[in-house]
């Protein structure tokens, strides 16, 4: 499946066929599926430089400051504080950029710490990478392939951000798997002995960049596009994420399509916590508020 197709759908929570084994869990609990969206960390931008030096990405590449993990396991500690080890597994879903592979390592390293267990090595998703919609991807021996008609000379790649015209295209994407999660499916799979999620509720983390959710300081008419612009749409309400900070996802496993949104206080520009209800079709990647 490509990028220019409406539905997105990563590994892990992959259709099935049901089994006949009931889950021990609570069915209230499995209503709404949590998703922790995470802007990558402060960064010395360390992969950049090794790109012009090596015509090569490097994901292993430790591409956080100090500062930007502390920032990370604060924020790590909220999401433990939110969760229950004893229900819940952290299932990952990271940019390839370095800087997002070592945020979602940052992340994990906490969980681990506070008992959860991880279901996977992050999984990388193009869809969260950095960029425009026609940023480079990575290839085999993580080569640079440059989208079609556009040289893989990276000699502009500390503007890779600038380049956003994304209108939130890619991000919605990759909401539009969490929209097509089947309540009945999710159970069994929970309950299946060999599905890896060992009888517990899958939660899931995320790691991308600010010009995916048009997180920054864009322009009113880039951000009016973006997905956070569709939400938060007064300049008043206008929500700016920081790198380390994070958004809060629930969706409605009984009402699919049906979703909500939080944000931190220092997120919102008024300074307060705002949690927004809102309706998400996957097929247009239409949007509303509820």
């Amino acid at each position: 499946m490509n990028e220019s197709e409406a539905q997105y759908r990563p590994e892990g929570l992959e259709q099935q066929e049901p089994h006949t084994r009931e889950s021990e869990l609570n069915e209230a609990e499995l209503s709404h599926l949590k998703l922790y969206l995470f802007r990558h960390g402060k960064t010395d931008y360390l992969e950049r430089r090794h790109v012009k030096e090596h015509k090569r990405w490097a994901p292993e590449l430790d591409d956080l400051t100090e500062v930007g993990k502390e920032k990370l396991r604060e924020r790590a500690e909220t999401v433990a504080a939110d969760l229950d080890p004893k229900k819940h597994i952290i299932v990952f879903f990271s940019s390839p950029r370095a800087r997002a592979q070592s945020t979602a390592r940052e992340i994990s390293a906490v969980l681990k710490e506070k008992g959860f267990e991880i279901f996977n090595k992050p999984e990388t998703l193009e869809v969260l990478r950095s960029g425009g919609d026609l940023s480079p991807t990575v290839g085999p021996n993580n080569e640079i392939v440059p989208a079609a008609g556009h040289s893989a000379e990276l000699s502009d790649i500390d503007n890779e951000d600038k380049d956003v015209k994304t209108k939130g295209v890619r991000f919605k994407q990759f909401l539009s798997f969490f929209n097509a999660v089947d309540k009945t499916r999710l159970s069994n799979k929970i309950a299946d002995p060999e599905s890896g999620y060992h009888s517990k509720i899958p939660v899931f983390v995320g790691v991308t960049h600010g010009e995916v959710v048009h997180a920054g300081s864009y322009s009113e008419a880039e951000y009016r596009d973006s997905f956070l612009g569709n939400l938060f749409r007064n300049e008043e309400e206008r929500a700016k994420l920081h790198r380390g900070d994070m958004l809060k996802f629930e969706f409605d496993l009984d009402h699919p399509g049906h979703a909500t949104v939080e944000v931190r206080a220092k997120t919102s520009l008024r300074k307060t916590r705002k949690k927004i209800d809102f309706t998400f079709d996957a097929k247009d990647g239409s949007m509303s508020l509820s």
